[in-house]
């Protein structure tokens, strides 16, 4: 009996200190502990691949790798402002790989995304990247530029042809995710979503205007023997 007692009171004592502790007082979170959660104010890079196994550096400091398997490689602790990005695909021999190599203005609180192949050179690379620009005067519709390389790429936003790049300006509703398509002859053709998932991400990003840079892979050439049939 003594000692039933004594487990009770420990317990209610226990609770006591679970409900007045000074822990309660603090703003704990799991998230932010494991590094999970983004720090209020900074911004993020997220990195795919699209082929290959890449390093990733910011500012020349290695920020991790990143390869089909374990994409996406994401980055919540960047200061806002311009960093230079590099994309370094690791290979058997060195060098045999195009580097990426871009200065990329962050803003606080947005999240850029980066996604890649790297070939031998940069015509047989592809990818893009999707950044915020700059703030500008608050619209229901976002403000979207978008270049190619090689230009005059024909561009497709959700499947109606919208000209050829570079594009500046082109309008976009935040109430949904949208498709571009790149098409070039001579050039594998290149689509992506554009926009967060959420409805509450897209919401932050009604002051911005936004870029896209997109790069095609180059078609290698056909070369095509003639046999001749003369005796």
């Amino acid at each position: 009996m003594k000692k039933i007692t004594v487990i009770i009171f420990a317990g209610i004592v226990l609770l006591g200190l679970a409900v007045w502790s000074p822990w309660n007082r603090l703003d704990f979170s799991w998230q932010r502990l494991l590094g999970i959660e983004k720090p209020e104010g900074m911004a993020g890079l997220t990195v795919y691949s699209l082929g290959g196994n890449m390093e990733v550096k910011i500012d020349g400091e290695l920020k991790g790798e990143v390869n089909l398997a374990n994409s996406p490689l994401e980055i919540h602790d960047v200061v806002p402002g311009e960093h230079k990005i590099e994309l370094i695909r690791k290979g058997s021999q060195d060098n045999i790989y195009a580097e990426y190599f871009k200065n990329l203005n962050f803003e606080g609180n947005i999240n850029s995304i980066l996604s890649y192949e790297l070939g031998p050179t940069e015509e047989y690379s592809s990818g893009y990247v999707f950044y915020a620009v700059s703030k500008g005067n608050y619209d229901a519709l976002a403000s979207l530029s978008v270049v190619s390389r090689p230009e005059q790429a024909k561009i497709f936003l959700d499947g109606i042809d919208v000209g050829n790049a570079p594009l500046r300006d082109v309008k976009i509703s935040l109430n949904q995710l949208h498709r571009l398509r790149f098409e070039k002859e001579g050039f594998e053709s290149l689509e992506f979503e554009i926009l967060p998932k959420e409805q509450a991400d897209r919401d932050k990003l009604k002051d911005y205007s936004l870029a896209v840079e997109a790069r095609l892979f180059k078609l290698p050439i056909n070369i095509v023997e003639e046999v001749s049939n003369e005796k």
